[in-house]
């Protein structure tokens, strides 16, 4: 089982992220080596990783994205179309 854990409390500005996800590992990495002053790697492995981000307004929960038919459709042809190229 693969799980993400993102912790803080009220008292602190930092964000802790510990995931087994690769997805999510892979992204981190990259922040880290792009914006070292927001996100740093603390410990971890090839399964399990660790890491601070040093703002909570980085963390974010959002609205599911809602489409028209039209936009829906839109994303279909482009999907299908990258496809079939590749």
């Amino acid at each position: 089982m693969k799980e993400t854990a993102i912790n803080w409390d009220n008292e602190s500005k930092e964000v802790i992220i510990s995931t087994s996800e690769n997805h999510i590992k892979d992204k981190l990495d990259k922040l880290c080596l792009e914006f070292p002053e927001h996100y740093k790697f603390t410990n971890g492995d090839e399964t399990y990783k660790n890491y601070i981000c040093f703002s909570k307004k980085l963390i974010k929960f959002s609205k599911p994205r809602i489409l028209s038919e039209e936009q829906k459709e839109i994303v279909i042809n482009r999907f299908k179309s990258s496809r079939d190229k590749g």
